[in-house]
């Protein structure tokens, strides 16, 4: 099969799957029930990754074509699936030990006055916004001081958030 014939399958097989992506999303935007929304959303999401690759097969092979030079790094399917799943594990460990804060107030500033709190984690009393302390999907404080905050991000590497 010749770069032409690579190129013309490429691009049948882009839209033929794109064009289902695209049915489904719209079905789905239409649907009134519930039930047919998660179904016709169900579908989209499972067309979804298949577009982006058929995408990235066509602009390849289109690349190659105009700058005469063959397609950089032949993949598999499974090399995909595998580089896609050590992508996905690196973000959720990356979720998993970062610390997350939920104000509120959403108001950052350790000089405003919203009443009288009791800090759980170092028992002082403060008066601006308190904010829900989470590690990854845990929650581990509900009532936390600005202080507590921004040092337990800091320790992180992370940037503290109240000023």
């Amino acid at each position: 099969m010749d770069q032409e014939q690579k190129i013309e399958k490429a691009r049948d097989i882009l839209i033929s799957i794109s064009s289902k992506e695209e049915t489904y999303f719209k079905k789905y935007d239409r649907a009134r029930k519930p039930e047919n929304r998660e179904k016709w959303w169900d579908l989209y999401k499972k067309y979804q990754p298949w577009s982006y690759r058929a995408q990235d097969l066509f602009f390849n092979r289109q690349w190659s074509k105009k700058f005469a030079q063959p397609h950089a790094i032949p993949e598999t399917p499974e090399e995909w699936i595998e580089r896609r799943d050590k992508r996905k594990a690196k973000l959720r460990e990356k979720f998993e030990t970062t610390y997350r804060v939920q104000l509120h107030f959403m108001s950052e500033s350790l000089g405003a006055d919203y009443g009288t709190y009791h800090c759980e984690r170092c028992k002082s009393k403060f008066h601006h916004s308190p904010s829900t302390l989470f590690r990854g999907p845990i929650k581990i404080h509900e009532i936390t001081c600005g202080n507590c905050v921004n040092s337990l991000f800091t320790r992180n590497g992370q940037e503290a958030i109240f000023y």
